[in-house]
Parts: structure tokens; C-alpha cells; sequence
């Protein structure tokens, strides 16, 4: 038998995440669009994790095209819209990840 699961967004049924029909967080997946209403922006999930993806108000800029990663479960997310806040992943807030510098770049 297969698992049912649903998508929750903050501010609907708990942290983002993918969870089983017993609550339990699966993680976040892979391809998942996930809307942060409390922020204003949406984010895709670009690496999935086992984690589950939460904010909180403040001051930070998010800034479409910025990814950013949990270094507890490698889960790595891009924002699509300007907002301002903190995402959270296993209750640390998740870390900016710097542009890739290319070898043509040297």
C-alpha cells in the first residue's frame, strides 16, 4: 500500500514539507514549489532533504535567484521573489550559498 502525502506551506498545516497521513515530516522533495506566504515570496526546492523549511521575520533580503542550503540534510532552495526574512531547516537557519566561480573566470 502506498503512502498518501500532501504539500503544507507555512501557516496552513505546519512547517513546508512533504508529510504521511500521520503528520510525520517526510522532507522536502526535490521540484517541490513551496509558497511562504508569511514572507511573500516562493521558493523550489532544487535539493531535497529530510528537513522541513520554516522562517522567520527579520531584516534579511531574499533576493530572486539566491540559494540557499541546510548543512544538516544538504536540502538547497531557490527563491523566486523579493522578500524579506530567514529560512529555517532543522532549527538553523539556512546558509546562502556563493556563486560557483567558473574556470573562465580566472
Amino acid at each position: 500500500m502506498g503512502r498518501s502525502c500532501h504539500v503544507s506551506t507555512p501557516g496552513s498545516r505546519g512547517p513546508a514539507g512533504i508529510y504521511n497521513e500521520r503528520g510525520s515530516t517526510m522532507g522536502l522533495k526535490t521540484g517541490e514549489r513551496i509558497s511562504l506566504d508569511d514572507l511573500g515570496i516562493e521558493v523550489i526546492v532544487t535539493a531535497g532533504g529530510d528537513g522541513s523549511l520554516t522562517t522567520e521575520v527579520s531584516e534579511e533580503s531574499l533576493l530572486p535567484g539566491k540559494r540557499f542550503s541546510c548543512e544538516t540534510c544538504g536540502a538547497q532552495v531557490l527563491i523566486l521573489g523579493r522578500g524579506a526574512g530567514r529560512l529555517i531547516c532543522h532549527e538553523s537557519p539556512m546558509e546562502i550559498q556563493e556563486p560557483k566561480k567558473s574556470k573562465a573566470a580566472d
